[in-house]
This record gives structure tokens, sequence and C-alpha cells, in this order.
């Protein structure tokens, strides 16, 4: 017995949405009869939502009919989606054959009562469409969305503001979803309204395995904004400093700028990101590159009073006398914004330690009385003591440390200036440093003590001078040692102590230079 009349193509109906427009879908109804015509009726469960032209006919045997489903016109996506809750119902029954040739169908031959009328109920109705799209990208409907792509949807269609569903894949930070896309042939420079492609998209919102993935796609590292703004520029104002890294290893233009000239080091100074500038500048970025106003990255920093920034820059060699369009140094703008901090980085504290390493004992004096400070550093971590042992200007480094001056401060290798004298072979000035109790053990980070310095130097006249100073320093703390440990009840009897158990100084000091080339 036949279960059925008509076959159905295909067995879910795909409606392609969008809002706005005309939405339909087609079915092809054939006869599966070779002798005798077969009326067909289409129906829905929501009769208010779709419209089926025609919604009834008559088919000849083995013959084709076309049927075209509508839904209403929405302003906004369907309530649910991408398979709806609605079915289509097409009923069907052989023509009686005293009507085979009438145009007019009878609703009788549709009669629930009639044992004849097949029915094949429960079509599904799938609702597909660029906005559908979007809406289930951003709901990371994976499976929805690769059944909806491959319903033949533009991968490419946009919304009012631009952008398709790979801006909105990468916003929502899928890279699965973003992998999908490119598989249906997706076009990564395909810009919203704003100017902004995949790649701009991903930069911004600091997402670096997509950043690889769309360029390993082909993406434009170097795509442009109507502003004139690069992917770089968007990583580095957002401080995004692993996407800023792979874009410079995939070859960005590291000194591109927007069209109101501001580069990518220029926008790192003005956040304050000190980590993306270092990078920056570790890949060549041109630290004297211009912005707007005609600053540099270093009056930004200046201004914004970024101690660490304006050293790390100076390290880098930015020109500290350079002036914008309005004639204004880095001094000049850290001076204007209050920032002390910075004065003798940017000016006076250069010339206060080009006097120290002069020698010009006047020009030192005049300079702290006028607020340079006698510990600042340069960007190499040098103070005017450091300058002034390593050049041996004994008065300078005497008047130094009367004013304050820190015998202990460590450059960024870690010397102290007690390591600068030994290394320029100025005895004087150890033994002046000695005299102050310096610290004779500290080290520099590649590990050496100044003693070390000296007897690698083959110096043996610093030899002994920083070891005898280092014996006295034992005595002393010997000394000490003992007082605290008697509670200083009878100091006779610690002088005794001391002559019977610490050996002579010049014994002491013998025996620690022997131990010292051992």
């Amino acid at each position: 017995m036949m279960d059925r009349l008509l076959a159905i193509e295909p067995n879910e109906l795909t409606i392609h949405f969008e809002a706005g427009r005309k939405s339909s879908g087609l079915l092809h109804v054939r006869n599966l009869m070779h002798t005798m015509p077969v009326a067909f009726k289409v129906q829905t469960t929501a009769p208010k939502k779709y419209v089926a032209k025609p919604s009834t006919g008559i088919i000849p045997p083995l013959g084709v009919t076309t049927v075209e489903i509508t839904s209403s016109l929405r302003s906004e996506l369907p309530e649910d989606y991408p398979f709806t809750s609605d079915k289509l119902i097409v009923k069907s029954v052989l023509v009686p054959g005293d009507s085979a040739h009438q145009d007019c169908i009878s609703s009788e031959w549709f009669s629930s009562k009639k044992k004849q009328v097949f029915t094949d109920a429960g079509l599904k109705i799938m609702m597909v469409g660029g906005g559908i799209l979007r809406s289930l990208v951003s709901a990371a409907s994976m499976e929805y969305v690769r059944e909806v792509l491959e319903r033949d949807v533009d991968v490419n269609s946009v919304d009012e503001l631009g952008n398709t569903a790979m801006h909105i894949a990468i916003s929502k930070r899928r890279p699965e979803m973003v992998q999908l896309l490119m598989e249906f042939g997706c076009n990564l420079e395909r810009a919203n309204k704003s100017g902004y492609t995949a790649l701009h998209e991903a930069a911004m919102v600091g997402d670096a395995l997509v950043t690889e993935l769309l360029l390993n796609r082909g993406a434009s590292i170097d795509a442009r904004t109507p502003s004139g703004h690069t992917a770089i520029h968007h990583a580095v104002g957002r401080g995004h400093l692993e996407v800023v890294r792979i874009l410079l290893e995939k070859g960005a233009d590291i000194n591109a700028t927007s069209k109101d000239g501001k580069s990518a080091l220029y926008i790192a100074a003005v956040n304050g990101d000190r980590k993306v500038m270092k990078l920056l500048m570790e890949n060549g970025a041109d630290v004297e590159a211009r912005g707007p106003d005609g600053s540099t990255a270093l009056h930004k920093a200046a201004a914004g009073g970024q101690l660490a920034m304006v050293m790390l820059l100076l390290t880098w060699g930015a020109e500290v006398d350079v002036l914008n369009c309005e004639g204004k140094t880095p001094y000049n703008l850290a001076a204007a914004s209050g920032h002390e901090n910075l004065y003798d980085m940017l000016k006076m504290g250069n010339m206060f330690r080009s006097a120290a390493r002069r020698g010009d004992l006047k020009t030192v004096r005049q300079f702290l009385s006028q607020g340079a400070q006698v510990n600042g550093q340069d960007q190499h971590g040098w103070t005017a003591l450091h300058c002034a042992a390593f050049k041996g200007h004994t008065e300078i480094v005497s008047y130094l440390i009367e004013k304050k001056a820190d015998v202990e401060s460590v450059d960024e290798e870690g010397y102290t200036p007690l390591h600068c004298a030994t290394e320029a072979g100025r005895k004087d000035i150890v033994q002046l440093l000695i005299s102050k109790g310096v610290d004779l053990d500290v080290k520099m980070k590649h590990g050496f003590t100044a003693l070390q310095i000296a007897s690698s130097l083959n110096s043996p006249s610093l030899t002994r001078i920083l070891s005898e100073g280092r014996a006295r320093r034992l005595v002393s703390e010997s000394v000490r040692g003992s007082m605290s440990a008697s509670n200083q009840k009878d100091t006779a009897l610690v002088q005794k102590i001391r002559s019977s158990r610490i050996p002579s100084i010049s014994k002491l000091s013998v025996q620690y230079r022997c131990a010292t080339v051992a």
C-alpha cells in the first residue's frame, strides 16, 4: 500500500531572513504517481507568520511544482532561530476522476474524514541570514553557525555599523569562530563604517591568538583606517604588549604615523606605557619621532612626570634639548608641570655631573646651591660621586660626601663609587671612601668586589689598601662584637680578650690577601 503521493524537497524549509526585506524559501513538490494527477495543500502551524504561493494546486503525473513560502516582514530577529518551533504541513490527495481537468480545488478533497488523504507534517522551518549569522556568532553557537553558513548565507554581510560576523567574533574573543568564518571564505580586509578591518579589531581587543591567525591567513598588517592608524597603533594605544610583539615579529611598520602624525612610540609615551615603549625601542622605533605638536616621546614622558620612562628614553639616546612647536624642551614641560624629580635628569643633573667629571668644584657648588640633587642619577645610574671618583677628583669627592652624597649608590651594573675608583686606579679616592665607611664586600652584578677588581688589574698598592681597609673593619667589628657579648661590664677584661685573641692588623691583612689570591 502506498504511504505517500508526493516527494518534498528539501526536507527542511530554509527561509533567508533579512530584517526589513522579503524573506522566503522554496519547496519543490513532486508527484510520485505515474498515471494519476495529485492535488496538494500547504499549511503551517503559524498561518499569520507565513504565506504559501500557491497554497494549493494539482500536479500532473510525475510533475513538479515549486511553492514559495514567504514570512511576514520583521524589523527584528525572529523569536527563535535558526530552527523555529513552527512546522510546515503538506497534504495530498489523488484527484477524483471526474475532476482531473478542473482548475478549482475543493476543500472537501482534504477533509480529515477522507481516508485517501496523505499528510506530510512536521517539516522544520530554518531561518537563516546575515543578521541571524551575526547573532549566532555573538552567542558562540558554533554548531548552528556552521549550519547557517552551509545554507549559502553571505559570510560578509554587515549590520548597520558595517560589522561583519568576523568583526563580531573578534570583539567577543572567539578564535574558534574566527577559524570557522575563515573556512567559509570571509573577507579579512572588509572594513566596517569606522574603517576597521578584522586585524584592527584584534589589535584593539588585544587577542594575540586571533592576531596571529589573521596574519597567517594573509591579513594586511599595515592596513590603515581613515585616520591613518594601523593595527600597531591600536595595539600600542591599548597597551596590548603581546599583540605588539606579534605585529613587530610579522613585519609591521614600527614608525608608521597616523594622519595627525602620531607614531606608535609617541602613543606609548602619551599613555605612560614603559613596557610597550621599551619593546618598540628594542625593535628600532625612532626615538626622535615627532607628534602633532612637534613633541617627541621624551617631551610627553617629561610632561607626565614619568621618571622611569624618561630614564629609558635617555638610555636609548633621546635628545634632551630638542624643541617642540612651542619652543619647549622636555625640561621646560617637566618644570611647567611641577615634576621636580625630573629636573636633575633633564637639565641640571647632566651639567652637575659633567662638572664633577671635569673636576670643576666651583660649578659643582653652584649647581648644588641651585637645587641639583646630590644623588641624582643619569640614565645609566651614575651619580656625580661616581663621575668624580672615576676621574680621581679627590676634592670634589670629599665635598660631595660632605653634602651627603650616597657612598653606596649603585649604577645599573651594580658599580658603587668604590668600584669606579678602583677600576680607574684612583688610590686617594679609594682610601677616602674607605675612611668614610663604605662596604668593602659589596659586589657588582658580575659578582666582583673592589678587592677582586684590584687583584685582576694586578695593582699591588690598591690590593693592599683594600685588604688593610677590610682588615681594620674586621678588627673593629670583632671589638664591637666582644663588647656586646660582655654587655660592656668590664672594659679592661674586653681589652685583655682583644689582645689575647685578635692578631695584629698587619698579620690579619696578610692572611686576608693570601686567602683572596688563593
